[in-house]
């Protein structure tokens, strides 16, 4: 399941890890201080082709509220 532990956060590290199944990742969310912020036990991932992928971006999905930063770990 999907638990929410915290709210009012505005910088998140996420970690994500494969699950036991092929496919399947978990997912944890934590705040700067390192508390848990949101859980995801198992979360099934499927392939995307190239031309959905295309179709996704030219909806024009709104961005301006996301980043993503890579930190070296």
């Amino acid at each position: 399941g999907v638990r929410l532990h915290a709210v009012g956060a505005s910088v998140l590290r996420v970690r994500i890890a494969q699950a036991d199944e092929p496919g399947v990742v978990s997912v944890q969310a934590a705040d700067e201080s390192g508390r848990l912020v949101l859980s995801v036990r198992s979360l099934m991932t499927r392939p995307i082709s190239p031309r959905g992928l295309a179709a996704a971006a030219a909806a024009g999905a709104p961005d301006g509220l996301y980043e993503v930063a890579w930190s070296e770990v």
